[in-house]
């Protein structure tokens, strides 16, 4: 990240002061950003490190749907409510809260990005939870039974 201009601090903390500076960076800068950050991420979890959940979720929400916005022309007003409520909904399992954040993120800008951002949520929660049952059934399907 650092080698394409990024601060090597985006990747390693939270993410809540590295958002702003997110949104607008080239396609390959953001790519970097959110791959290196899922990855931290997945460690942290993976070792049991008990930092924030909220706030890297966010911060990858965002940075994908910030590719989208400059890949595809999107509002970036609704991509920031989007990835903020599906990143939000999906590490939390709260979807309303989510949604509440994210309208409360962007109601300056325009409240016409909370649907959107509903659904993101919806999506997001739904995907999480299934993901969660796969996982458990996965896992009782290898271990033994104890009888």
């Amino acid at each position: 990240a650092s080698l394409l201009g990024a601060d090597p601090l985006d990747v390693l903390f939270a993410g809540q002061t590295s958002i702003a500076p997110l949104l607008g960076a080239p396609v390959a800068l953001a790519l970097v950003l959110v791959l290196a950050k899922a990855v931290a991420y997945l460690v942290s979890l993976g070792c049991g490190f008990r930092g924030g959940l909220i706030f890297p979720a966010i911060f990858l929400g965002v940075g994908v749907a910030d590719i989208a916005v400059q890949t595809i022309g999107m509002s970036p007003t609704a991509a920031v409510a989007i990835g903020t409520a599906a990143g939000m909904a999906a590490m939390s399992r709260t979807p309303v809260s989510s949604v509440l954040f994210a309208g409360l993120l962007v109601v300056g800008a325009g409240l016409d990005a909370i649907p959107v951002a509903a659904i993101a949520a919806v999506s997001a929660w739904l995907t999480a939870v299934a993901l969660d049952g796969a996982i458990a059934r996965a896992f009782d399907q290898r271990t033994p039974a104890h009888s």
